[in-house]
């Protein structure tokens, strides 16, 4: 008998636990925005501060400032990012894949 006590307490807990996984799985999904737009913290596509700011989901949202008050483009210099790109085997698959300009991240071309 305990362990009926025991059980039904847990399995209420881990079908909520489950539900809870999948509200949020699903919550992330509602926007189906095109790939050069965001995702707002309230499933709505737009390119603002709005969009891409605090709450963004997906898309290319915007990074938060530094904590440190360092940016990366003051460290990863173009002439820095080459370098590192130009070590590459001319033969290689991957050639042209990054870029620095991206939106300026270090991300992949599109």
């Amino acid at each position: 008998m305990l362990t009926h006590a025991i059980s039904k307490p847990i399995l209420i807990v881990t079908i909520l636990l489950v539900l809870q996984a999948f509200y949020t799985t699903t919550k992330a999904q509602n926007c189906g925005c095109s790939p050069d737009l965001c995702c707002s913290q309230f499933g709505f596509c737009g390119s603002t501060s709005d969009y891409c700011g605090v709450g963004c989901q997906q898309g290319p949202c915007f990074a938060p400032p530094p904590a440190n008050g360092v940016s990366v483009d003051e460290i990863v210099t173009q002439e820095f990012f080459n370098g590192i790109i130009d070590q590459a085997e001319s033969s290689c698959a991957g050639n042209g894949f990054y870029s620095r300009e991206f939106k300026g991240s270090y991300g992949l071309r599109f």
